[in-house]
């Protein structure tokens, strides 16, 4: 089972944001705050939807690259125990680094990985690149098959639209900007068919005063020797 975890960034207030939360703040940083979200994959060999979440450990008291000295940077920690570290600067919200639990020290990203850029330049049409990789794209039991974890991709994220409605578990959300991500890449399918090129799209819903409401990871269901789908992932409920 795999999970998008660098992907979940943004959360939500179910009937009213905190005071310690902005209304128009689409990527809320506050420390205490934990997301639940309902995760459900189509044409994986996971069946079930089950549940993760994401909280909010505030500013890192981890002293970091010279870089980032005496620059706003804060923790995220997922089920998992992977932790995320998030720079909220003029130019938007990045990701710096992550620490999986089996990690002596942080993985810097090289280069920083742009979530959403600064509110200033939300604009319908605005786009900005970021590394991803696949997540639900994976190779059939055949050695001769390359580890989709160690394929790398350039998306291009776009700002879809900027007043958009969403619907999931915890409510309607309205206000919301859409940013769809999209990637193409070549690879060996099999060979009969070569190389084949391979379609990534990304669909992100924030909502102002809230976050991330919804994603959706689109991958290809079948491409020779490989197989993928898609994976959603759905806000149910914030605590604090």
């Amino acid at each position: 089972m795999r999970y998008i975890c660098s992907l979940i960034v943004g959360m939500i207030v179910l009937t009213a944001c905190t005071p310690s939360i902005d209304k128009d703040d689409y990527f809320p940083l506050q420390e205490g705050v934990k997301w639940h979200y309902i995760v459900s994959e189509q044409d994986t060999d996971t069946l079930e939807p089950y549940d993760f979440f994401i909280e909010n450990l505030g500013k890192t008291k981890k002293t970091l690259s010279d870089k980032y000295f005496d620059m706003p940077v804060h923790v995220r920690r997922d089920a998992n125990g992977t932790k995320y570290y998030i720079l909220d600067s003029e130019d938007g919200i990045f990701r710096i680094a992550q620490q999986h639990i089996i990690d002596s020290d942080l993985r810097y990203d090289d280069p920083e990985r742009m979530v959403l850029p600064s509110p200033d330049n939300y604009d319908s049409g605005d786009t900005w690149y970021s590394q991803s990789r696949t997540y639900a794209l994976r190779g059939s039991a055949v050695d001769t098959v390359p580890d989709t974890e160690d394929i790398y991709i350039d998306m291009e994220y776009e700002i879809d639209a900027l007043n958009a409605s969403i619907n999931v578990p915890a409510g309607q959300f309205n206000g919301c900007i859409v940013v769809i991500g999209r990637a193409s890449f070549s690879l060996y399918a099999d060979p009969k068919l070569g190389y084949i090129d391979i379609e990534i799209k990304q669909t992100e819903w924030y909502a102002p005063g809230v976050g991330l409401v919804k994603i959706l990871r689109e991958e290809p269901k079948e491409a020779g020797l490989f197989y993928g789908g898609s994976i959603v992932y759905e806000l149910k409920e914030m605590t604090f």
